[in-house]
Protein backbone atom coordinates (compact mmCIF):
# COMPACT_ATOMS: atom_id res chain seq x y z
CA UNK A 1 0.00 0.00 0.00
CA UNK A 2 1.31 3.33 -0.77
CA UNK A 3 -0.82 5.61 0.98
CA UNK A 4 -3.97 5.34 3.12
CA UNK A 5 -5.83 7.72 4.91
CA UNK A 6 -9.69 7.61 6.30
CA UNK A 7 -11.30 8.00 3.32
CA UNK A 8 -8.66 6.48 0.49
CA UNK A 9 -6.26 3.43 -0.17
CA UNK A 10 -3.83 3.94 -2.78
CA UNK A 11 -2.17 0.54 -4.07
CA UNK A 12 0.65 0.56 -6.67
CA UNK A 13 2.66 -1.86 -8.39
CA UNK A 14 5.11 -1.07 -11.60
CA UNK A 15 2.48 -1.28 -14.08
CA UNK A 16 -0.70 0.37 -12.41
CA UNK A 17 -1.94 2.46 -9.20
CA UNK A 18 -5.20 1.44 -7.59
CA UNK A 19 -7.07 4.70 -5.89
CA UNK A 20 -9.76 2.95 -3.49
CA UNK A 21 -12.36 6.01 -1.82
CA UNK A 22 -14.57 5.45 0.85
CA UNK A 23 -18.21 4.94 0.00
CA UNK A 24 -20.25 7.93 1.73
CA UNK A 25 -22.36 6.62 4.73
CA UNK A 26 -25.70 7.42 3.12
CA UNK A 27 -24.62 5.04 0.09
CA UNK A 28 -22.89 2.77 2.26
CA UNK A 29 -25.66 2.12 4.48
CA UNK A 30 -27.61 0.88 1.79
CA UNK A 31 -25.05 -2.34 0.99
CA UNK A 32 -25.82 -5.32 2.39
CA UNK A 33 -22.65 -7.57 2.79
CA UNK A 34 -23.45 -11.52 3.47
CA UNK A 35 -21.61 -13.87 5.32
CA UNK A 36 -20.48 -15.80 2.42
CA UNK A 37 -20.72 -13.00 0.08
CA UNK A 38 -23.18 -12.60 -2.44
CA UNK A 39 -22.10 -11.30 -5.75
CA UNK A 40 -23.45 -7.89 -6.63
CA UNK A 41 -24.23 -7.52 -10.20
CA UNK A 42 -23.97 -3.60 -10.03
CA UNK A 43 -20.74 -2.13 -9.54
CA UNK A 44 -18.79 1.04 -10.50
CA UNK A 45 -16.08 -0.98 -11.68
CA UNK A 46 -15.07 -4.71 -12.84
CA UNK A 47 -11.55 -4.90 -13.00
CA UNK A 48 -9.94 -7.58 -14.92
CA UNK A 49 -6.61 -9.33 -13.48
CA UNK A 50 -4.37 -11.77 -15.46
CA UNK A 51 -3.12 -13.93 -12.89
CA UNK A 52 -0.32 -16.76 -14.01
CA UNK A 53 -2.20 -19.64 -12.86
CA UNK A 54 -6.37 -19.52 -12.67
CA UNK A 55 -5.91 -22.59 -10.11
CA UNK A 56 -3.45 -20.71 -7.90
CA UNK A 57 -5.71 -17.56 -7.82
CA UNK A 58 -9.20 -19.54 -7.71
CA UNK A 59 -7.42 -21.00 -4.06
CA UNK A 60 -6.71 -17.74 -3.02
CA UNK A 61 -9.67 -16.16 -3.47
CA UNK A 62 -11.89 -18.70 -1.55
CA UNK A 63 -8.68 -18.80 1.11
CA UNK A 64 -9.52 -14.73 1.63
CA UNK A 65 -12.99 -15.60 1.75
CA UNK A 66 -14.54 -14.47 -1.93
CA UNK A 67 -16.70 -16.88 -4.03
CA UNK A 68 -15.83 -18.38 -7.30
CA UNK A 69 -19.03 -17.45 -9.82
CA UNK A 70 -19.96 -19.59 -12.68
CA UNK A 71 -18.17 -21.70 -15.01
CA UNK A 72 -14.49 -20.93 -16.01
CA UNK A 73 -14.55 -19.48 -19.86
CA UNK A 74 -12.38 -20.53 -22.93
CA UNK A 75 -11.38 -17.66 -24.85
CA UNK A 76 -8.49 -16.66 -27.85
CA UNK A 77 -5.88 -17.86 -25.72
CA UNK A 78 -7.26 -17.42 -22.46
CA UNK A 79 -9.39 -19.38 -19.61
CA UNK A 80 -11.18 -16.31 -17.67
CA UNK A 81 -13.61 -17.00 -14.73
CA UNK A 82 -15.75 -14.51 -12.28
CA UNK A 83 -15.36 -14.30 -8.60
CA UNK A 84 -16.07 -12.23 -5.63
CA UNK A 85 -14.34 -10.42 -2.99
CA UNK A 86 -15.57 -10.82 0.54
CA UNK A 87 -17.79 -7.91 0.03
CA UNK A 88 -19.77 -9.51 -3.12
CA UNK A 89 -17.66 -7.20 -5.68
CA UNK A 90 -17.06 -9.13 -8.68
CA UNK A 91 -13.62 -9.35 -10.34
CA UNK A 92 -12.92 -11.34 -13.96
CA UNK A 93 -9.24 -13.05 -13.69
CA UNK A 94 -7.78 -14.78 -16.78
CA UNK A 95 -5.09 -16.83 -17.23
CA UNK A 96 -3.09 -16.69 -21.02
CA UNK A 97 -2.43 -20.20 -21.90
CA UNK A 98 -0.92 -21.39 -25.50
Amino acid sequence: MLFADSEHRVLQSADAQLIIHAIPAMYADQIEIAAPPSPRDQQAIKPFFTVSSLEDAEKAVVESGGLLCGPVWPGPSLRVRNVCDPEGNIIHLRERVA
